[in-house]
């Protein structure tokens, strides 16, 4: 089981066709998904690619939108037999029929071919990788007063944020980054879940795109085995995540836990999934 999670790709209004993005954030993610395509690639025979994860910002769709649109693009080029359902095609389907016989439908095609890979684009909404959750007051439109503070203080320097964040105690306990960690573990796996249901024996790999801060908070806990600290971020640079960079997370047979990030490669002690789950629930 893989999971690949990137930040949104660069803000901006000036795209009509992908909301949220800024038309450097369109070539961004186009750039990115150059190398989606060697993960697919690289992938098992049979790999069924689920994207996936995202927030209730447009611009984490957009970024997923161009991340399929344009992998589909580059496999056709190179003559990979790579099959993608598309979310438009998924919308389609489910206005004839509703959304359960199409999913039947969809399994039922995707396991006739059980050695084909497939890409499927259902970009599905997760509170737990959203900053509403965490960040906002319970109206969801008003940021909280200690972490407007924080951003006050400085700016868009994210990086020295999320220094001071995860090496206070107090801001800690209010804006809990080790909660947010687990919180978009619990999204991940719950994602997994899903995807098990319909395809159990194939090989999945699920994407999601989110936030700086939750994501930083994600790969800290899970590079620190568990603990969030200001010298957990050191070990995976120090510096905040940026637009479209990836990371990838691997569970393997033995309930290892792997990180893949900047070129490091982390083997966590985490309890495993079906603790977290749980003390999550």
């Amino acid at each position: 089981m893989e999971y690949w999670v990137t930040r949104h790709s660069k803000s901006g209004k000036d795209v009509e066709a992908f909301p949220g993005l800024s038309q450097q954030g369109v070539e961004m993610a186009r750039e990115r998904a150059k190398t989606i395509v060697e993960l697919i690639e690289n992938s098992q025979k049979g790999s069924l690619i689920l994207y996936g994860g995202v927030t209730s910002e447009p611009r984490t769709r957009s970024t997923t939108e161009l991340y399929a649109d344009e992998a589909e693009r580059i496999l056709k080029e190179h003559g990979e037999t790579v099959r993608f359902i598309k979310k438009e095609d998924i919308k389609e389907l489910a206005d004839q029929s509703g959304y359960l016989k199409t999913a039947n439908e969809i399994t039922t095609q995707i396991n006739a071919v059980p050695e084909e890979k497939v890409v499927i684009e259902l970009p599905l909404f997760l509170k737990e990788f959203s900053m509403e959750k965490y960040l906002y007051e319970e109206d969801g439109e008003t940021v909280k007063p200690e972490w407007q503070k924080l951003l006050d203080q400085h700016g868009k320097n994210y990086t020295a944020a999320i220094e001071d964040w995860f090496s206070d105690p107090e801001l800690s306990k209010t804006i809990d980054p080790e909660e947010m960690a687990r919180g978009c573990m619990k999204a991940m796996q719950r994602l997994e879940s899903f995807a098990r249901k319909f395809f159990p024996d194939r090989p999945v790999k699920i994407g999601f795109v989110g936030h700086s801060f939750l994501i930083d908070a994600l790969l800290t806990y899970i590079a620190n085995d568990g603990k969030i600290s200001s010298d957990g971020f050191k070990k995976i640079g120090g510096e905040v995540v940026k637009e479209t960079e990836l990371a990838t997370i691997e569970f393997d047979g033995d309930g290892g836990l792997h990180l893949q990030y900047r070129g490091k490669d982390f083997l966590s002690a985490l309890p495993d999934r079906q603790e977290i789950s749980e003390t999550e629930k």
